[in-house]
């Protein structure tokens, strides 16, 4: 019964647009990647890398960030062209800025 649910969910969501199913991606790749961070994860490693969960939830966020946003630039200028022309040269400079903070912080973090 659980199957046809999903079954008829995972083709509800495929007809109702572009715009779940890329909802759908990306919240499967969170979990995915919360699976895999837990898996990860050791008591006693924690010790030299305190912030370890936080840490690498950045580095998706910051991954996601630069893949994603450059294309919801695209979705963006259909609907407000002004926001869009006003953030588009940034992409870059926020995506690097966001990698730079976060390669900082993890070697902050780490103890000897």
């Amino acid at each position: 019964l659980f199957g046809w649910v999903m079954i008829f969910g995972f083709l509800a969501i495929i007809n109702s647009g572009h715009i779940y199913v890329c909802a759908l991606v990306a919240f499967l790749q969170i979990l995915t990647f919360r699976e895999l961070a837990n898996v990860r994860y050791k008591q006693f490693k924690a010790r030299y890398v305190p912030m370890f969960r936080t840490i690498q939830w950045g580095w998706f966020f910051t991954a996601m960030f630069y893949v994603y946003s450059d294309g919801l630039q695209g979705f963006f200028k259909g609907l407000s062209p002004e926001y869009a022309r006003s953030i588009a040269p940034f992409h870059d400079f926020m995506s690097f800025s966001l990698y730079a903070a976060m390669f900082c912080i993890t070697v902050v973090s780490f103890k000897k």
